[in-house]
């Protein structure tokens, strides 16, 4: 039994709704949802001239660093915190970030920090010998952190916990 076409097109308007809550929602995650133009068939005869190719596309802020120590994971990185950036870079952004990713020296390994960690940041007052004074930063614990080949920043993990 197919749907009437008053049916379909009331859907596809609440679909489009939804979409919309959706992207505010995770706009404030550093997450941008753009909505490409809602444009309804002229007849129920034409509809495969009307498919589209997705709902919404994402775009989302990534900040990148790179360290001047080596390390392949969360075993070998030599501190217990890693630094996300300083407090006024991230405060002072526009648009939270949704990604910060922390490559090593040799560019093969990152620390990925997810934007929805925040909760878990600590500011600390580090020296920075490079500057000569101390700089106020945002850390988060390692256990916060995924570590993973560089490779890897945008595969889904195996587990269900951070990596």
């Amino acid at each position: 039994m197919s749907m009437d076409d008053k049916t379909f097109l009331n859907r596809l308007e609440q679909s489009r709704r939804d979409v919309e809550k959706f992207a505010a929602a995770v706009a404030p995650t550093g997450v941008t949802v753009l909505l490409p133009p809602a444009i309804n068939r002229d007849c129920q005869e034409n509809w495969a001239d009307y498919s589209d190719d997705g709902d919404a596309v994402v775009h989302f802020w990534i900040e990148h660093k790179k360290r001047s120590f080596a390390f392949t994971g969360r075993d070998d990185y030599p501190y217990s915190t890693v630094i996300i950036d300083e407090v006024y870079k991230v405060d002072s952004k526009p648009h939270p970030c949704c990604l910060y990713v922390i490559q090593d020296k040799t560019l093969q390994y990152a620390a990925v920090i997810y934007g929805w960690t925040r909760p878990h940041w600590q500011k600390e007052t580090l020296p920075d010998k490079a500057v000569g004074r101390n700089l106020e930063c945002y850390t988060v614990g390692k256990e916060w952190v995924r570590f993973c080949k560089n490779t890897e920043v945008f595969t889904c993990p195996a587990s269900n916990g951070v990596q």
